[in-house]
Formats: C-alpha cells, sequence, structure tokens
C-alpha cells in the first residue's frame, strides 16, 4: 500500500512543479502571448493526466490493476481489435459510464447551478443587493462590446455543460487518481471520511506550484504573502469540493462521476465568479472564499436531503 502511495504522489507532485517551472519561463522564449497562452494550456491539460499516469506506474510496481479503484466499467479485456479501436471503445465507455448513473449523474451537472444560486444568496446576505453580474462580466471580458454582454451571461450558463463532457477525460486524469486510488487506498486504513478529507488535502496542494510559481487562479506568485493565502484558501476549497466528490464516487461506485462533476465545475468557473463578483479572486465565487462557503451550504443540504430521504 504504501510503496504505491508514494509512487503516485511522488510522480504527480514532480510533474506539477515542472510544468509550473516550464509555464513559469515560457514568456522569454516566445514573443505572441497568444503562444504562451496556448503552450500553458496544453501543459496544464497534460498535467490533468500526470496522477493517473502515477496510478498506472504504482500497479505496474504492485502487479495491480488499476480498473479496481473506480474503473472497473471501462475493462477492455474481452474486447479483441487493433489498439486504435480499442482506444476508441475505452473512450466510449468513459462516457457511457459518466452518463449513465441517473441521479449522480443528474447531480453531478446540476449542482455548479445551485452552488451560482447559493453564491447569489450569500452575495445578497453580506452586500445588501444582488451581484452587479453584468458589470463583473464587463471586467473580465473588456473586449465584449456591450451589446454582447446578455450572450456572453447565457454562454457562461452554459458552458459548464459544454466543458462537462469536453474536459470530462482530463478530469478522469485526475480522479482515477484522487477520488479513485487514493481514495481507495487511505479508505483502508482511516475509513470513508478521513480518507475523502485528507485526499481533498493533497488534492489542493498538489495544485501548490502553480500558484506560488505561475500565479495560478489568484494572479499572485510567492514571494507575496497572498500566493501562500491562495494555497490556504485553495487547499480548503479543494478538501471541501473533494469530500462532495468522494461522496459521488462512493454512490455511484464509479470514479467517472466524480470526473464529471470536476469537469463540469471547471466550465462553470466564470458563472460562479460573476455570482459572487470580486475583483480580488481570493473573495469571489468559483476559487475564493465565498466558493467555500456556498460548498459548504450545499453539503449541508445534501446531508439534510439524505437523512430526509431516510425518513420517508
Amino acid at each position: 500500500m504504501v510503496r504505491g502511495i508514494i509512487v503516485v504522489l511522488a510522480v504527480a507532485f514532480t510533474s506539477s512543479i515542472a510544468v509550473s517551472l516550464l509555464i513559469a519561463n515560457l514568456t522569454p522564449y516566445f514573443a505572441s502571448s497568444t503562444t504562451v497562452s496556448l503552450l500553458a494550456a496544453i501543459l496544464l491539460v497534460f498535467l490533468m493526466f500526470t496522477p493517473t499516469i502515477g496510478v498506472l506506474a504504482a500497479c505496474k510496481i504492485t502487479g495491480e490493476s488499476p480498473l479496481r479503484y473506480g474503473l472497473s466499467e471501462l475493462s477492455l479485456k474481452e474486447v479483441k481489435k487493433p489498439f486504435f479501436i480499442k482506444i476508441l471503445i475505452l473512450i466510449a465507455k468513459v462516457y457511457g459510464s459518466a452518463f449513465t448513473k441517473k441521479q449522480y449523474t443528474l447531480i453531478a451537472i446540476i449542482y455548479v447551478y445551485i452552488l451560482s444560486v447559493l453564491n447569489t444568496l450569500v452575495y445578497y446576505i453580506v452586500h445588501g443587493y444582488s451581484p452587479p453580474i453584468f458589470e463583473a462580466i464587463r471586467t473580465l471580458f473588456p473586449i465584449v462590446p456591450e451589446k454582447f454582454i446578455p450572450i456572453v451571461a447565457s454562454g457562461l450558463l452554459v458552458n459548464a455543460l459544454v466543458n462537462g463532457i469536453v474536459g470530462l477525460l482530463p478530469a478522469l486524469g485526475e480522479e482515477a487518481c484522487w477520488r479513485g486510488f487514493l481514495l481507495d487506498k487511505f479508505a483502508e486504513r482511516l475509513g470513508f471520511t478521513k480518507a475523502a478529507l485528507l485526499v481533498g488535502i493533497i488534492w489542493g496542494l498538489w495544485h501548490s506550484p502553480l500558484i506560488l510559481i505561475v500565479g495560478y487562479e489568484y494572479g499572485v506568485k510567492y514571494p507575496d504573502p497572498k500566493a501562500l493565502v491562495g494555497v490556504l484558501v485553495f487547499t480548503v476549497l479543494c478538501v471541501t469540493l473533494g469530500y462532495f466528490f468522494a461522496w459521488l464516487r462512493s454512490k455511484s461506485g464509479t470514479a467517472t462521476v466524480p470526473a464529471l462533476a470536476h469537469s463540469v465545475y471547471n466550465g462553470a468557473a466564470g458563472l460562479l465568479i460573476v455570482t459572487y463578483w470580486n475583483e480580488d479572486l481570493l473573495y469571489a465565487g468559483g476559487v475564493g472564499v465565498p466558493a467555500i462557503v456556498s460548498l459548504t451550504i450545499f453539503l449541508l443540504l445534501l446531508s439534510f436531503l439524505k437523512v430526509f430521504r431516510k425518513e420517508l
């Protein structure tokens, strides 16, 4: 058990540091900011797959099958096809697994819209008025003409679902490790709740090189003290969000559903930011303190509904 965990963490964190350093040093070599942004995006997508690369390496060393960690529905054991066809079948199985878990698939998709409503309510309670959504969109997208602001707002609503579909595979690249391999390994010794919280901490800290070296999410780098605050806030966010993803894994029996929820959350970032707007993203929805508050309320509501269902 310990050897496999060490291998996974070594691959994941080494990759996070290496990718962060690469992104931080792209600008001196490329004059075009568009080229830098594109290469950074490619590196970030690659980084999302590295936790699963770690799982594959660990399972190779220990002689286990990675499919036993929330991926049993993706088995290709009986498929006698060329390699390329097997890859296509595997992708089809991923989507089939994620989108056929009835209420859990539904929850994995709609929860971000519930969070956006909670963001709005919390903003109103704190400030005494509704969030300035159109003003936030103007700030986030300054080159968009005024008349197109409503279209952008509609796009933010749709983007969560679109990214849920498009970004599912990279998200599974993370979740096969976080809510697959590591959750199962830690749960064997610690039980579900402690394992879910511990994996959330690891998941948050895995992003810390990006925050400290690149200025990921919050726009400040180390040694600015605010970058350290960013690591703390992002880690607490990952613990809260990760507990929900772990719950989805437990209920659905597969890591593909939390991967769907993960991908949907990534796509809903803009929506969650504008529904609790602050120019300092540490205090905005999406990746800031308000996101933690709304997620906590959501988890409490989820807990209440489970109890209510039992009473019925």
